[in-house]
């Protein structure tokens, strides 16, 4: 049997708030563009992203967007978390007459991938216009049973109408666990690619 690297695909829960209105569909969707926290956020932020209705924080436990989150449960408490494939764009900040404080330059990246957020298990967060999505990619060995995602501010979860390895809580958190690595391995045709067997 020879070793291939699995990508899974999950849409989280986050995607909803991301979504644009019907009365701002005139609006081109622009790419979500990451970028490092160089002192413009929290210490605790490594990446956050903007869209109109919120800004995305993306922490060592997770990400967190508005009231909503999700945690890597009994994960890395300390992942490396790295910016992939540089976008043109840069943000400023000016922030009153200090120049001290003022944030130049703070350039922008298409994807953050959370390196062994799991043991052999990487999880890379990217955009899709108008929505955020992630994939966990496993190297050869990794166990994919040990993803254990915690959904905070989520009354329910679905996959698809369904809710295959979830457990749903109403009015607390609701918990994930991948346990079906065959049936959520990501179908390149879902993401406008072709297919590789």
């Amino acid at each position: 049997m020879h070793s291939r690297k699995l990508s899974w695909l999950l849409c989280a829960p986050l995607c909803a708030p991301l979504l644009l209105s019907a009365d701002m569909d005139r609006i081109p969707v622009t790419p979500l563009a990451f970028e490092p926290n160089v002192g413009q956020a929290d210490a605790r932020v490594k990446f956050l992203a903007r869209t109109p209705e919120a800004t995305l924080w993306l922490t060592e436990r997770g990400v967190r967007l508005g009231g909503m989150g999700i945690r890597f449960e009994g994960g890395n408490a300390n992942p490396k978390i790295e910016s992939e494939e540089p976008q043109p764009g840069i943000s400023n900040y000016f922030t009153g007459n200090d120049r001290s404080r003022w944030r130049t330059r703070v350039p922008h990246f298409s994807k953050v991938r959370y390196r062994d957020a799991y043991p052999g298990i990487d999880v890379v967060f990217y955009g899709n216009p108008g929505q955020l999505e992630y994939d966990f990619v496993l190297r050869p060995g990794a166990d994919p049973s040990r993803i254990r995602l915690t959904f905070d501010g989520i009354e329910r979860l679905s996959e698809g109408g369904r809710q295959p390895g979830a457990e749903e809580r109403l009015g607390g958190d609701t918990q994930s666990s991948a346990h079906d690595p065959a049936g959520r391995q990501a179908d390149r045709r879902a993401l406008g690619g072709a297919r590789k067997a």
